[in-house]
């Protein structure tokens, strides 16, 4: 995979060619006032605002790119969805699940439509309390086998939802893996990368305490040099280099699972150092496949038995 916005996704020791846009974009967010770059446990107006101004900007430069039209094309100028449960006061978020990106059905009923980040950030942080896209249902029952009922997304100790892309488009999978070129699959690439980048890992430093884990949906690096595990999207943007340490594994079941953390070396890990000792739980197989949804339960036994949650 070449280079893509310059960012190198490498456990390899960094090069300035590989970090240095990374580093420079992380060093800017650290000497962001605290007020705006906090370390606690909530995502308030001001940050939601900033992150929804640069996810609109990748939106615009994504929707005039002609290798993603087949993800955008005749779409609605849906608004950017930033995260599902954002919390907005002082509080614990015990888990936070990631996927690939929200489904344009999340604003049939679910979430507004109108492109307003005050609208928004209300309608995304007090998102499960209303009505939740149908997604939601086998990723709750995962983490509530997982964790006997202690964790969900409307629980006390809750769990909050984030995607690498915060855009709605096409089924991304469906479209990468049987309509897309490779001229179009190196800009998907690039597009969930760059949101990656600019979006994911501050709203990760924001809510970022010691107990926190995450679960990676649709992911499960690769052991001892074996093929990685998930969708090709997935694995086209987050395999490849060794990006994660794979400390156990478990393949009992139609689902595949792990459970390590970001490589020293990470670019991430420019974010702050606490984001190496981040524990995260890898399914192969996320609520977007259907057949896989429907073992998503038995995964979370799996991982409550073992103890990763």
């Amino acid at each position: 995979m070449r280079s893509l916005h310059g960012l190198q996704i490498s456990c390899r020791p960094p090069t300035s060619a590989r970090t240095a846009p990374l580093a420079r974009y992380v060093q800017r967010e650290r000497r962001l006032p605290a007020c705006t770059m906090r370390t606690g446990n909530f995502v308030d107006q001001q940050l939601f605002s900033k992150l929804y101004r640069r996810a609109s900007d990748i939106r615009r430069s994504a929707q005039a790119n002609r290798d993603l039209d087949p993800w955008f094309r005749s779409l609605p100028n849906y608004p950017p969805v930033l995260g599902f449960g954002l919390p907005t006061i002082e509080q614990r978020v015990a888990v936070i699940t990631i996927g690939l990106n929200p489904s344009v059905e999340e604003f049939v009923g679910s979430l507004p439509t109108d492109d307003d980040p005050v609208i928004q950030h209300e309608a995304q942080s007090h998102y499960f309390e209303k009505c939740p896209y149908k997604w939601f249902g086998p990723a709750s029952d995962f983490l509530k086998e997982a964790t006997a009922g202690e964790i969900d997304y409307a629980g006390d100790r809750r769990a909050m939802h984030l995607d690498l892309l915060p855009l709605a488009t096409h089924p991304f999978d469906c479209v990468y893996d049987k309509q897309a070129n490779v001229a179009q699959r190196i800009a998907a690439v690039t597009v969930v990368r760059k949101s990656v980048e600019q979006i994911l890992l501050p709203l990760l430093l924001s809510v970022n305490q010691p107990s926190l884990r995450l679960v990676l949906f649709g992911f499960r690096p690769n052991i001892q040099g074996g093929a990685d595990k998930g969708s090709r999207t997935m694995k086209a943007v987050l395999g490849g280099d060794r990006l994660f340490c794979l400390e156990k594994s478990d393949d009992e079941g139609p689902v595949s699972l792990g459970y390590g953390r970001l490589c020293a070396g990470h670019p991430l890990l420019k974010g702050g150092p606490q984001l190496r000792k981040l524990p995260i739980v890898f399914s192969s197989r996320g609520p977007s496949n259907r057949t896989a949804s429907r073992h998503l339960p038995d995964a979370g036994r799996r991982i409550r038995a073992l103890g990763w949650l």
